[in-house]
């Protein structure tokens, strides 16, 4: 999957650019001596992940997004939400 959500070509591709997605995320953690391995971590990143997706939808059900975009954004959170496991 693409950064975008969207398919990438080969299965290598995906989990590579997932794999680089997560060390990026996780670098920012590490800037503030966090790490998303770290259960309690991963569950508050998880949760925020939930509200932003909400707010998302929200945004969507109120014409603030189509419902491309709303697609490829959820993508997005659906890529992140991969990251502690790919740790």
């Amino acid at each position: 999957m693409s950064a975008h959500g969207q398919p990438a070509d080969g299965d290598g591709d995906v989990s590579r650019a997932l794999a680089e997605f997560a060390e990026t995320i996780e670098m920012g953690f590490n800037d503030i001596q966090q790490t998303l391995t770290d259960p309690a971590t991963a569950a508050a990143y998880g949760r925020t992940l939930d509200v932003v997706e909400r707010a998302l939808q929200g945004s969507h059900a109120n014409g603030m997004l189509t419902d491309e975009q709303l697609g490829e954004l959820t993508g997005v959170i659906d890529g992140m939400r991969k990251a502690p496991g790919l740790l």
